[in-house]
């Protein structure tokens, strides 16, 4: 299927393209393990680069401090090994601070490297139309001073170039319209506040995350200080400006989730590198940098340790369980959209404020949709958990529990006493069995497997039995598929 033409994707391509050899849709366990290697990559790349930037500012020390701060910083690790772009981004915007910092090269040259990487940032993520003009200014102020036009023109228009090439792909294709309007029309709606959906602020992120990194926090505070009393190169005082133009974008940002702080860790890292250079001499500078980063480290262990050794095996059982159930043309609905079998619903992703916004009269109705696509499974999360009364009810009347957190077209009979009756529509023709010690009789005929037509049905039942369902035939749940105790992946955001 074709991205933005076959189905909804709110991102712009690139990470997928940058993904295509990671994925392969007949394993997709393996597909996500070797995502996260090279989201892991990437991250590591942004500490170094964090590094660097802190060695071009300070010293060796204060490289050391600024590695030592991304490294322990809790949101950035844990998001930045996450297979999203924010990560990349990131690692675009320090490449661009790293080659100004650097001086190795002609104003025009920095300038004109910095925009192409940035403009490629824009097809990671719309969000990187942040670093991007934070770097414009600096452009826009160099032209300026210099009086040069050329200094901001070029940058500028370069920036554009990987825009349009992927504009020119798309049209090449047939793709374009879908591209510009899912991408570019429908994020600036979102940013302008004015689609329909329940946007909110940074803060309460902010204050959760913080609380796991004081160490970080006062060292960017110490790290500013020192740039306001003392540091007043031209260098020092951009990344400043970076830093707090991207932390302040946080709240231009309709929907930002703790993944999206991931662009913004590693300016605060950089700048608080500096704060051991308020005090004087060599050895108290490199005495306060390697306890900085020792303490650091030492705050952040627990956390990272414990997210470290809470396994995924739930998720990836999931996963392997639905690749064995559900054939590959057949559709499954769970908002999350993780799962490598066709979307029942177009909008396959749906975060809390997305769903409040659905129940607001935001988006295609649920149940025409899963109707008109035939959804074969339906998987339950904290997202379809919070689906309003009529959708769960579509929901309940027309699939049963399969196994863990899958639920497959049947309908449930174990309160059904003898001699009662029940209607059950099925969505598509398929093969149904009779899972129990009871007996039961399907429109009249007595019934243990066999082929139903699409529509409605009598049950009624014979002999019940204390566990009974009617449910599309299906090999038997694998042994990881026990009742589930809560939906699946209740942090997800």
């Amino acid at each position: 299927r074709m991205i933005y033409s076959d189905f909804w994707q709110g991102h712009p391509p690139l990470l997928y393209v940058l993904l295509l050899p990671c994925v392969d849709p007949a394993d997709p366990v393996a597909s996500y393990h070797r995502g996260r290697i090279f989201s892991g990559a990437i991250l590591l790349i942004t500490i170094t680069l964090c590094g660097y930037c802190g060695l071009k500012l300070g010293n060796r020390w204060t490289a050391l401090l600024a590695a030592g701060l991304a490294l322990s910083h809790t949101t950035l690790i844990e998001r930045g090994i996450e297979v999203r772009p924010d990560g990349a981004l990131a690692c675009c915007m320090m490449a661009a601070l790293a080659i100004e910092l650097s001086q190795r090269s002609t104003a025009l040259r920095r300038f004109t490297m910095q925009s192409f990487i940035l403009g490629s940032g824009l097809l990671l993520s719309q969000k990187g139309v942040f670093p991007l003009a934070t770097f414009a200014v600096l452009w826009l102020f160099a032209a300026w001073r210099e009086r040069r036009p050329r200094l901001a023109l070029q940058p500028l228009l370069m920036s554009l170039v990987p825009l349009g090439a992927a504009i020119g792909i798309m049209a090449m294709i047939g793709n374009a319209s879908f591209f510009i309007r899912y991408v570019i029309l429908d994020a600036t709606s979102a940013v302008s506040h004015s689609a329909m959906r329940a946007t909110f602020g940074p803060a309460g992120f902010l204050i959760r995350e913080g609380a796991r990194n004081l160490v970080f926090i006062i060292a960017v505070l110490a790290g500013l200080t020192l740039i306001v009393i003392r540091r007043r190169d031209l260098l020092t005082l951009f990344t400043a400006f970076a830093g707090l133009a991207a932390f302040g974008a946080l709240w231009l940002n309709p929907f930002p989730w703790p993944y999206v702080h991931v662009a913004v860790m590693p300016l605060l890292a950089v700048i608080g590198s500096l704060a051991p250079l308020l005090f004087t001499g060599a050895r108290v500078t490199s005495a306060l940098a390697v306890i900085i980063t020792i303490v650091a480290i030492a705050m952040s262990a627990p956390r990272l340790l414990q997210k470290a050794g809470d396994s995924a095996n739930a998720q990836f059982a999931t996963l392997r369980e639905v690749e064995r159930v559900v054939s590959p043309r057949s559709t499954v609905f769970d908002l999350a959209g993780l799962y490598f079998r066709p979307d029942a619903y177009p909008v396959y992703a749906m975060s809390g404020d997305m769903l409040q916004s659905y129940g607001n009269g935001a988006f295609p109705r649920i149940v025409p949709e899963l109707r008109r696509n035939n959804v074969a499974c339906v998987l339950y999360n904290y997202r379809t958990a919070a689906l309003p009364p009529m959708e769960k009810n579509f929901i309940g009347t027309h699939f049963t529990h399969y196994g863990g957190y899958i639920f497959l077209p049947g309908a449930d009979l174990s309160a059904i006493s003898d001699g009662s009756q029940r209607t059950f529509e099925t969505l598509a023709e398929a093969t149904y069995r009779y899972d129990g010690s009871g007996a039961i009789t399907v429109d009249g005929i007595p019934f243990s497997r066999g082929t139903l037509a699409a529509g409605l049905h009598r049950i009624a039942v014979i002999r019940s039995s204390l566990s009974s369902r009617l449910i599309v035939d299906t090999p038997p749940p694998g042994p990881s598929q026990t009742e589930p105790r809560a939906p699946l992946f209740g942090q997800f955001d």
